[in-house]
């Protein structure tokens, strides 16, 4: 007994209360990031690349790339994944091309929600720290000038969702000045 007395630390109940509380929060959260873990969800970046301003009447082609991007604190793959390419209505889509070098199509234009008009890409499979895969699409701009809005909405086995919007830009065309098609 004289030997606890002479102890520097006292095991009394107000120290044990305080080790065992600090001990569970740490056990909490580690427990936390293991379930974190096991429940994400893919994340995806899509970004566009080329032009966005097109005369009218003129066959456009825009590229987009998909990439799995994760997060900090877990990187499921995407499989299965399936992206539908909605169209505003005055442009007529021709055909997606899609995968790693593009060598997939699909020229089956259907309607979307909206009243657009859509295509789709499916059995793409994006991992983590991998080059991603690239969706084509191939349409005919209107003979009206204006903005058009074309949007991705990406669907992953896993559960990932992801939607990216952008637009088309038709500029009038260009009235020729007089005397410029002279040659010198």
């Amino acid at each position: 007994m004289d030997l606890l007395n002479e102890l520097p630390v006292r095991f009394d109940l107000q120290t044990v209360s305080q080790f065992s509380s600090i001990v569970l929060t740490f056990f909490t959260a580690w427990l936390t990031l293991i379930i974190l873990k096991f429940t994400v969800r893919p994340k995806i970046r899509i970004s566009a690349h080329g032009r966005r301003r097109w005369s009218p009447s003129e066959p456009a082609t825009l590229r987009f790339d998909l990439k799995n991007v994760g997060h900090w604190y877990g990187r499921p793959p995407a499989t299965n994944t399936k992206v539908y390419v909605n169209v505003a209505p005055p442009l007529e889509p021709i055909k997606i091309r899609y995968g790693s070098i593009l060598e997939r199509t699909d020229e089956k234009v259907g309607p979307g929600k909206g009243g657009v008009k859509c295509l789709r890409a499916e059995g793409i499979d994006l991992f983590y720290e991998e080059p991603g895969e690239s969706i084509e699409l191939q349409l005919m701009t209107p003979d009206a000038k204006g903005r058009y809005r074309i949007w991705l909405s990406l669907y992953s086995e896993q559960g990932g969702h992801t939607v990216y919007r952008t637009s088309l830009r038709v500029l009038p065309r260009p009235v020729p000045k007089a005397g410029a098609d002279q040659e010198w």
